[in-house]
């Protein structure tokens, strides 16, 4: 992938099987090398350089456009699978009266995916272990 040419970037949890499962699956259908990825539980990976602490990158996917615009949630999926060409799944998000459930998907998945993660002995206190890979 030439990094060059990159219109978006995900920074996702690679220790999430479904997360990364999912972006693999997407990295695959980037013909173009529009996305770039970024690992948050890699140990080298520095959150500040987001402005943002690692406890709030785990809690919602996040994602970067090249001018430093940083969205997360839902809006960061519709970023994602746009980058792919893919965006077309994810219109219904953008009509005002459905939005809220996806939002609510969104953080009930997310809620879910850390809450796993704390009882898999992967977390305790909100605070996650980056080092085991599963």
């Amino acid at each position: 992938m030439n990094s060059k040419n990159w219109k978006y970037k995900i920074l996702y949890d690679a220790g999430c099987p479904i997360c990364r499962a999912e972006i693999s699956w997407l990295k695959g259908k980037d013909k173009k090398g529009y996305l770039l990825t970024e690992d948050i539980s890699a140990p080298e990976f520095n959150p500040s350089s987001y402005g943002k602490n690692l406890d709030e990158l785990m809690k919602s996917i996040h994602g970067v456009f090249p001018d430093g615009r940083i969205v997360s949630g839902i809006d960061a999926v519709m970023g994602l699978y746009g980058s792919v060409r893919l965006g077309w799944l994810w219109l219904p998000a953008r009509l005002k009266f459905v939005r809220p459930f996806y939002d609510l998907g969104y953080s009930l998945f997310a809620w879910h995916r850390f809450r796993h993660n704390i009882k898999s002995g992967e977390c305790n206190n909100d605070q996650c272990s980056l080092k085991k890979k599963y």
